[in-house]
């Protein structure tokens, strides 16, 4: 008995434990995806996928959290340089004399809040990456056949930027100004996340629902224009330089 038991225990030291048999878009929350990098089906709050490795942050890849974060950080280093280039004697011509200089902007450096500009100017770079997936969508969604996981991996990615997004207008609202801008991106980014979401409720083996939900998350996308557009009107009155706008798809 005492050798059966040893044996026992060197089998379940030896042997990776069972891992269980997961479904994409699985009934029951849909807390069930799809690895970006190895499409292994693991459980959306996994910190790690255990096929390939990868990390997540947030069900977020982590390079990609990464590249996000580094984003909005470079941003705000750009900001916080500008507004102290601003705030300076020479630039403002307090204590020295001169005039403002020619080319300079002319809206009141305490209405440039650095966190207010920071966010703006991320929001209208996710806006960029969503134009970017429509493209590649529409040709899932057109397709004879659908790849119901090609669409799911897709609306995973779109919502993901859309998650980004929707933080870069919660810190926009620091900035009373923007307010009309922040709305329309706000009610933009929430739709396009609650359009992924309920799409990828379904199951993975249903390609025609997968297709459904494509064509709806691009219908939302359609307001993506106008937006954008808004954003970028309240920047340019307020002197922000924002990135050349991507041409609509």
């Amino acid at each position: 008995m005492a050798l059966d038991a040893l044996r026992g225990i060197g089998k379940r030291r030896g042997q990776p434990a069972e891992e269980p048999t997961l479904e994409i878009g699985d009934e029951g929350g849909g807390d069930v995806i799809s690895c970006p990098s190895c499409s292994r089906p693991i459980l959306a709050e996994a910190p790690r996928c255990p096929g390939c490795g990868t990390r997540f942050i947030l069900g977020v890849a982590y390079r990609k959290a990464g590249i996000f974060v580094a984003v909005g950080a470079v941003a705000g280093l750009l900001v916080g340089g500008t507004t102290m280039a601003l705030a300076s004697p020479g630039a403002s011509g307090i204590g020295g004399g001169g005039g403002t200089t020619p080319g300079a902007s002319t809206v009141p450096v305490e209405s440039l809040p650095a966190i207010g500009v920071a966010a703006l100017r991320q929001a209208v770079a996710i806006d960029a990456r969503l134009s970017g997936a429509v493209p590649g969508l529409k040709s899932l969604a057109s397709a004879k056949k659908p790849d119901a996981v090609a669409i799911a991996e897709q609306l995973r990615s779109i919502a993901a930027d859309a998650a980004v997004g929707a933080d870069a207008a919660t810190r926009l609202r620091t900035w009373g100004a923007a307010a009309d801008a922040q709305a329309q991106l706000a009610t933009l980014y929430d739709a396009i996340r609650t359009t992924a979401r309920d799409g990828l409720n379904a199951r993975i083996s249903s390609a025609a629902a997968y297709k459904s939900a494509a064509q709806r998350m691009l219908t939302v996308l359609g307001g993506l224009p106008d937006a954008d557009a808004s954003a970028r009107a309240f920047g340019a009155a307020a002197g922000v330089d924002l990135p050349t706008p991507v041409p609509a798809p």
